[in-house]
């Protein structure tokens, strides 16, 4: 990833979500701006880290940005967004958590790739989308890199590797 890049990577507080922080450890020390959710505002918001020692634990167990923690990024500067969740398919189908703050950030969000980040026994063979869904361009888990038909309608491809 380029030094030009700017990610938004959740910090993983739950059993579930895939352990992240030497990847974001990595690109911090390689100069690559790393934000992570705040959601303390009932919505995302990215701020920007430069250390792990920057999150803390709040609500529902997670970990955040601390008060310490540099600005807000804005939006539309941010070019990949590493997303946990319970179950992902391979045509771009996600299950949350159930509080919606994933797809809320993401609505209308064009400036890069969603990338659904999984363990693989969190992958499943279809997942059914409400319409405010928003579909993984992406998802990675030990058992490969799979390109999600996002724009297809549901039910169809979508599993090239």
């Amino acid at each position: 990833m380029g030094r030009d890049a700017v990610v938004l990577a959740y910090a993983a507080a739950k059993e579930n979500e895939v352990e992240l922080g030497p990847l974001i450890d990595h690109w911090i020390e390689s100069g690559v701006r790393v934000a992570v959710p705040e959601t303390s505002s009932g919505a995302i918001v990215a701020r920007e880290i430069r250390d792990r020692g920057a999150l803390r634990r709040v609500h529902f167990g997670l970990l955040e940005p601390s008060p310490e923690a540099h600005g807000e990024i804005e939006r539309a500067v941010i070019s990949v967004i590493l997303i946990p969740g319970i179950a992902f398919d391979r045509k771009g189908g996600r299950l949350g958590f159930g509080g919606g703050y994933y797809d809320r950030y993401l609505d209308g969000w064009d400036g890069g790739l969603r990338i659904g980040v999984a363990h693989d026994g969190q992958l499943v063979e279809s997942i059914a989308r409400q319409p405010h869904d928003v579909a993984m361009d992406w998802v990675v888990s030990a058992g490969g890199l799979w390109r999600c038909a996002t724009s297809e309608p549901e039910g169809s491809g979508g599993d090239e590797r």
